[in-house]
């Protein structure tokens, strides 16, 4: 009897056949880059817009809590803003305002440093502060009907009483998106919206 072997060939891919399949894996991939990079640059711009929502929310909550004013400042060209006890101006009763001369010789006078109101004894606060995304750009920023989107620093007055001044903020992600935050001065509860044009 007479055995005889049989010789299968080895099955595998040829250099050509893996450079096709790495080309196509490359190609698909090419096209979903814009699309995640746009969900990353939108998910920055909703995150900058609930939080400032939410030290809208956190400003309320410690006005009232504490019993003392707070304030939400936007630095509008940087994008930072901060709640912390509000800052009040010279009032009648508190430390004089100095004078000074003006380059005519005439006086004026020059308000002092505004000082914090604080609610506690010892005058410590925890502050919250953001900074919004690269995405983000402020279209509108007003305060008591007042525009502040070029101003060097906006103060937005939350009260003990659970009102605030009025505020609409109007956001423009680069990637097209806009939305609204207003805070409605009798409430002092924050409010978003999309914007339209």
């Amino acid at each position: 009897m007479k055995i005889t072997r049989t010789r299968h060939a080895a099955t595998a891919f040829t250099l050509i056949e893996i450079m096709i399949v790495v080309a196509l894996i490359g190609l698909i991939m090419a096209t979903g880059i814009p699309k995640f990079h746009g969900a990353i640059r939108h998910e920055g711009f909703v995150k900058t817009v609930m939080d400032i929502k939410n030290a809208c929310g956190t400003a309320r909550r410690m006005a009232i809590l504490d019993n003392a004013p707070m304030e939400l400042r936007f630095t509008p060209h940087n994008g930072h803003f901060q709640v912390s006890p509000m800052t009040r101006d010279i009032v009648p009763g508190s430390t004089p305002p100095t004078t000074m001369a003006t380059p005519g010789g005439q006086p004026m006078q020059v308000a002092a440093p505004a000082q914090p109101v604080t609610g506690a004894e010892d005058g410590s606060y925890s502050t919250t502060s953001g900074q919004m995304s690269d995405s983000t750009k402020i279209e509108m920023l007003e305060v008591n009907f007042m525009p502040y989107k070029d101003a060097e620093v906006a103060r937005v007055r939350f009260f003990p009483n659970g009102t605030c001044d009025e505020m609409t903020l109007v956001l423009q992600s680069d990637t097209g998106d806009w939305k609204q935050i207003t805070l409605e001065a009798i409430t002092a509860l924050a409010d978003v919206d999309d914007f339209v044009r």
